[in-house]
């Protein structure tokens, strides 16, 4: 298996992936945004950032996501951090692989990329809806740091931020 940024012919792909588990998690109740998240002008954005990453076994793209090196968590407080951390979101696996334990598995490569980065800590939001995304990420040792209200022109949500200091992870 090998975890790397994704280069631009590997770009339509990976969002293929993301279009495929929207349709997914909309069909289980799962529904934060009224679009696939991230769009794919940002998904796009995040490419030339190099913050996209793809999770392989040889040519096939097991799983995404994408990874920001951040010290301010613009919707959910408007202070910078003197701690550096690294933002985690648009974490999907191939729905074809679906309960091969990749999400873990990328989780562990994120790991890495963020000791090899000398970043301590973790931090992503997800949707609050029956604790399913919540409790998933638990699961992996991040815990729930806190909630908010988020209000968007036709539609609204709870989202929980989730929190993983690195030096306890993997204790699964």
């Amino acid at each position: 298996m090998k975890f790397r940024i994704l280069t631009n012919t590997e770009i339509d792909i990976a969002y293929d992936i993301v279009k495929q588990r929207f349709t997914y998690l909309e069909a289980k109740g799962i529904n934060q945004y009224p679009f696939p998240f991230p769009a794919r002008v940002n998904y796009i954005e995040n490419h030339y950032q190099k913050e996209n990453y793809g999770y392989f076994n040889n040519l096939q793209l097991l799983g995404i996501v994408t990874l920001s090196k951040r010290n301010k968590l613009s919707d959910w407080d408007s202070k910078d951090s003197n701690t550096t951390f690294l933002w985690v979101s648009a974490l999907y696996t191939n729905p074809i692989y679906k309960n091969n334990n990749f999400g873990y598995e990328i989780l562990c490569e994120v790991q890495k990329v963020a000791i090899a980065n000398n970043i301590q800590t973790l931090l992503l939001d997800c949707y609050k809806d029956g604790n399913f995304l919540e409790n998933y990420y638990s699961d992996y040792g991040f815990s729930k740091v806190s909630e908010k209200m988020f209000k968007y022109p036709g539609r609204q949500f709870t989202a929980c931020l989730m929190k993983l200091d690195i030096e306890g992870y993997g204790k699964r």
